[in-house]
Order: structure tokens, then C-alpha cells, then sequence
């Protein structure tokens, strides 16, 4: 039995396309048959290795984050008032020194000129 060239691509091709099917049936089904295991896997990998607590864990700890940074915001700003009226009260604080600096200068002025005015006074007193 001679076949022809064209016989023989067309029976190749025939057979090549029956192949081709063939693996695509088989990988669907593959596919198909490995889904469950893969499921399988994945859950129990997911509860061995503690996964999903993890995750809770990470989220709780996220939103802790959260608080804890609103909290410090809180913390910054009553530190800044804070730092505010005690530079306020510094202030005050020299300035009532500086105010009593004065008044003793003043007290010693006063004095002198109250000493002063008396030696002029009864120096000029006959005696």
C-alpha cells in the first residue's frame, strides 16, 4: 500500500490533532483532579503554620498602631502647651527678678538721696 505525501500529512495531522485533544483532556482533568488536593494543601498549610492567626494578629497589632500613633499626636500637642506655659512662666518669673532688681536699686537710690538730703540739711543749720 503506497500513500501519498498529502495522505500522509493528513493522517499526521489527524494524529497530531487527536494528541493535541488528548493532552488538553488530560491536563483539564489534571487540573480537575489536583483542585481538591490543592485546596486541601492550602487550608492545611493555612492552619498549620498559623496563617490565618497571623493575620488576625497582624491586623489587631495595625490597628493598635493606629491608636498608638493618635495617642503620641495627643501626647506632642499637650507636650507642646505644656512647654508653651512654662516658657510663659519663665518669663514672668525674670521678669518679676528683674522688676525686684529695680525696686532694691530704687530702695538704695531713695536712700542715698534721703542720706544726702540730710547731710545738706544739717550742714547748712547753724550750729
Amino acid at each position: 500500500m503506497h500513500r501519498t505525501r498529502s495522505d500522509r500529512k493528513a493522517t499526521e495531522s489527524t494524529e497530531e490533532g487527536v494528541t493535541q485533544e488528548r493532552l488538553a483532556q488530560a491536563r483539564v482533568a489534571s487540573l480537575a483532579a489536583a483542585e481538591p488536593l490543592a485546596a486541601a494543601l492550602r487550608e492545611t498549610l493555612s492552619e498549620a503554620s498559623g496563617v490565618r492567626e497571623a493575620v488576625r494578629q497582624e491586623q489587631a497589632v495595625q490597628a493598635e498602631l493606629g491608636e498608638v500613633v493618635c495617642e503620641v499626636g495627643r501626647f506632642q500637642e499637650q507636650h507642646q502647651k505644656w512647654a508653651s506655659a512654662f516658657n510663659d512662666l519663665h518669663t514672668a518669673i525674670k521678669e518679676i527678678g528683674d522688676f525686684e532688681n529695680w525696686m532694691k536699686v530704687m530702695e538704695r537710690d531713695v536712700a542715698l538721696v534721703t542720706t544726702t538730703i540730710e547731710l545738706v540739711t544739717q550742714s547748712s543749720k547753724p550750729s
